[in-house]
């Protein structure tokens, strides 16, 4: 099976803690390690988070292919908890926001899966 994740990846950013995710990236992440080919589309910025994200993805055992660097930051989920209920302020724009696709995806894909916040800006909403 060829499983396909379009969209966000980001870091919850945590009392100055940093964790890769995005629910496309984690979703993508798990159908991987049950076995199937998961590739991700998206894009993270020209910086320290962007490169820690692509090495991570890497680690994980993801392609990094379809991932295009953006001159847009990487994405952030900045939270806050607060009577143990958690806020979430996203960086905009960020490099989600600038998904296009850098070569054809392959020509048969069993699922595609989307994220909604790779929605919001249009450059992304007409890639995906």
């Amino acid at each position: 099976m060829r499983f396909v994740a379009f969209g966000e990846i980001l870091f919850d950013v945590i009392m100055d803690q940093a964790k890769l995710g995005g629910a496309p990236l984690n979703v993508a992440s798990h159908i991987q390690r049950l076995g199937a080919e998961s590739l991700v589309v998206s894009a993270v910025g020209e910086d320290e988070l962007g490169r820690r994200a692509i090495k991570e993805i890497s680690e994980l055992g993801l392609t990094t292919r379809y991932i295009k660097r953006s001159t847009y930051p990487t994405g952030r989920a900045d939270v806050t908890l607060q009577d143990g209920n958690a806020d979430y302020t996203f960086n905009e724009p960020s490099a989600w926001d600038d998904i296009t696709l850098t070569e054809p995806l392959p020509s048969q894909v069993d699922v595609l899966y989307w994220g909604s916040l790779v929605q919001r800006h249009e450059t992304s909403r007409q890639s995906l």
